[in-house]
């Protein structure tokens, strides 16, 4: 019933992300074309860019580059995931919100973040690292705090939370190994910046699990760089 969301339903199922042969004028047909699931994926997506829109500017961290490596996350993530045979438009989903808590802290600690962006600068370590040292907690809490507030479903809490040091149930293990995968991927593309001030780091657990060694990632690379723009 929210005419704003109704029509950036219709944008996006009319996007070359679905690639439809005909075009969805309502919302009956961009529904029957999409599927339940990938309308409540697009939907969820769209409120959440919505609610955090006005997320402030801080230096080392701007507003634009985080929602390009979150949407890039996103992109890749529902590619490998429909390479490897997971719910893709889940997976979207869950890349898109996977750093959710570094938006906690540049609403809630603005300063702080800000401390922690120089120190992860200046110590050359990841901005995890950096958010322990000055917060005292990093942003996979945060944002895994924040799902849970919304009351959002599984696997999201872990896709958000666990996306790191991978500690999740094992019904969520395969979203959040293509999560960390899509994260991965996302900055050795250099789609847009997540913050951090050394390069990133493919977890050996997650290699394994997905079968993601160097030579299949190097020909991901180019189809991924297109595929995400």
């Amino acid at each position: 019933m929210d005419p704003a969301v109704t029509a950036k339903l219709l944008k996006v199922a009319n996007s070359s992300l679905f690639n439809f042969n005909r075009p969805s004028t309502t919302l009956h047909g961009a529904a029957s074309l999409l599927g339940f699931k990938a309308v409540k994926n697009v939907v969820l997506s769209i409120t959440v860019f919505d609610t955090l829109k006005d997320c402030p500017e801080i230096e080392d961290f701007p507003r634009l580059a985080f929602w390009e490596h979150s949407v890039g996350t996103g992109a890749i993530a529902r590619w490998v995931a429909g390479r490897l045979g997971h719910d893709a438009e889940t997976a979207m989903v869950a890349g898109i919100l996977h750093d959710l808590g570094k938006v906690v802290f540049s609403y809630g600690f603005p300063e702080r973040l800000r401390e922690a962006l120089m120190v992860a600068r200046l110590k050359k370590i990841t901005i995890l690292e950096a958010e322990e040292i000055v917060l005292g907690v990093n942003h996979t809490v945060a944002g895994r705090y924040l799902i849970h507030q919304w009351g959002l479903p599984t696997p999201f809490p872990s896709a958000v939370g666990a996306h790191h040091d991978l500690k999740a149930d094992r019904a969520d293990l395969p979203m959040v190994h293509v999560v960390h995968l899509s994260d991965y991927l996302a900055k050795i593309l250099s789609v847009g910046s997540a913050g951090d001030a050394c390069p990133p780091q493919l977890n050996p657990e997650v290699a394994s699990a997905l079968d993601a060694d160097e030579s299949t990632i190097e020909g991901w690379t180019g189809v991924l760089a297109e595929y995400v723009r």
